[in-house]
């Protein structure tokens, strides 16, 4: 029995953040079991879940807080109401202090 990829969205205005999750995922990429889809703005992710070509596929979304345009709060908002489908998950380099 085969097992399903995981399709990972992960939005982040900073190109070094897929970089790093990448290498995170490694180990998990290559053998498949994961599928990292990254974007480094909001409106590109929104604009993949209109058209791409794999966009029921994906499980998960991990967006950064603080990015221009639309925030990662707006973008949570926005596919909560459209895509409740998708976990959310949310991440930030900035403290909470």
């Amino acid at each position: 029995m085969s097992m399903k990829t995981v399709n990972i969205a992960l939005v982040d205005d900073e190109n070094d953040v897929g970089f790093l999750y990448r290498a995170l995922l490694k180990k998990q990429i290559k053998s498949q079991e994961c599928e990292l889809h990254f974007f480094n703005a909001a409106q590109k992710f929104l604009d993949y879940l209109e058209v791409g070509e794999k966009k029921d596929e994906i499980l998960i979304l991990i967006t950064d807080i603080n990015m221009p345009n639309i925030d990662g709060f707006t973008l949570l908002g926005i596919v909560e109401k459209q895509y409740p489908q998708l976990e959310l998950y949310i991440s930030s380099a900035y403290g909470s202090n």
